[in-house]
């Protein structure tokens, strides 16, 4: 199976669950292997397929068992096409508004979020103390969410009828 192939089937809704966390990982899911800072999802390649999982993403040939190896070039890549295919594709239903810098993206994130709810459109927020998609707030558990995490919350932003994000 290509990725492409991959990509199709879990847009569609099959394929299971997509994640990078062998400890998420149930039987029928796709377990997408990056190469991080502190550990590299390759190694945990094996945990996914002793859990279930039925495809395995990564960037180089490894023993996966019964489970479906697909080789790709970006793992982290992978995983944000295969979020955004998961939840239909969520972020290109918004506009998106990003924050980069050193100091002051909080502060500007709620300025611009102020500025868009006065112009009178919904906007989902996704920052460093807080989600808030329309549908659920929650204290951010990490300074950047993961590619799954964002889709989810812009596919909550879309169902809740927001615009921007």
């Amino acid at each position: 199976m290509t990725f492409t192939e991959l990509l199709a089937l879990v847009s569609w809704g099959s394929g299971g669950g997509v994640c990078s966390d062998s400890r998420k990982v149930d039987e029928g899911s796709v377990f997408v292997a990056i190469t991080g800072t502190a550990a590299d999802g390759h190694d945990f390649i094996g945990e996914a397929v002793a859990k279930g999982a039925k495809y395995i993403v990564c960037e180089n040939q490894r023993e996966c068992g019964e489970a479906e190896e697909i080789i790709v070039v970006d793992s982290s890549e992978a995983l944000g096409l295969l979020a955004q295919g998961r939840f239909g594709n969520p972020s290109a239903k918004l506009v998106n508004l990003a924050v980069t810098g050193t100091n002051g993206k909080t502060t500007v994130s709620y300025l611009v979020r102020s500025v868009v709810v006065a112009a009178g459109k919904e906007c989902g927020l996704v920052g460093t103390i807080g989600y808030e998609t329309g549908l659920n707030s929650h204290k951010a558990v990490m300074t950047t969410p993961d590619a799954l995490a964002i889709a989810k919350m812009a596919g909550e932003m879309v169902e809740a009828g927001h615009e921007y994000m």
